[in-house]
């Protein structure tokens, strides 16, 4: 399995933000969440925006990342990921196809000793867009984590994420807002 669902396992390298973006979701989205008709729309928009063009601008911070703010873009195509660090853009080794599989994956191997609630919060806009916030909090053997994910009423895909993991070194926290129009591959980037 190419991505785990455990926050702790995560590597903060040059291309593990796109994928512990994913396993955030994975944690906000488990099976128990996916069979929870009130957490049905987040399973589905955490698998829809893989298979949209998708631009995602994340900061981060905590322990991973020294103390310090990092900021990441990550756009997502059909066949290709490309990840900026640092002002850099570099073509990601993981397709959105990849990760889709993982995220598949991921959700049926579940680990049987995580538990997650989730719930509708209330509606809310962001940036103009009429949007449904959702709450998650999870817990496994390795981490804590609470996140929160406003979806589009419109489009049912992800417009931003919040997320706090406790993973016993300190928390992490990640903010993430995604966009879907005029997304295409950075320039002088193949």
């Amino acid at each position: 399995m190419l991505l785990k669902t455990s926050y702790a396992r995560i590597q903060f390298s040059p291309f593990a933000t796109a994928i512990g973006l994913v396993a955030a979701i994975t944690l906000l989205t488990g099976p128990a969440l996916a069979a929870d008709p009130s957490c049905k729309l987040v399973a589905d928009a955490t698998t829809k925006y893989l298979t949209t063009r998708t631009h995602i601008y994340t900061t981060e911070n905590g322990p991973s990342t020294g103390g310090k703010p990092r900021n990441v873009e990550t756009i997502y195509l059909i066949d290709k990921t490309y990840v900026q660090i640092n002002g850099r853009w570099r073509v990601s080794p993981v397709t959105p196809k990849m990760m889709l599989d993982n995220l598949k994956e991921a959700r049926a191997e579940a680990d049987s000793n995580s538990h997650s609630t989730c719930q509708m919060v209330r509606e809310e806009a962001v940036d103009g867009a009429a949007a449904t916030l959702y709450s998650s909090h999870t817990e496994n053997k390795d981490m804590k984590a609470d996140s929160q994910i406003w979806i589009s009423k419109s489009s049912g895909l992800p417009l931003k994420m919040e997320e706090t993991a406790d993973t016993g070194a300190g928390k992490n926290h990640r903010v993430s807002r995604f966009e879907y129009t005029n997304v295409r591959a950075p320039t002088g980037v193949r």
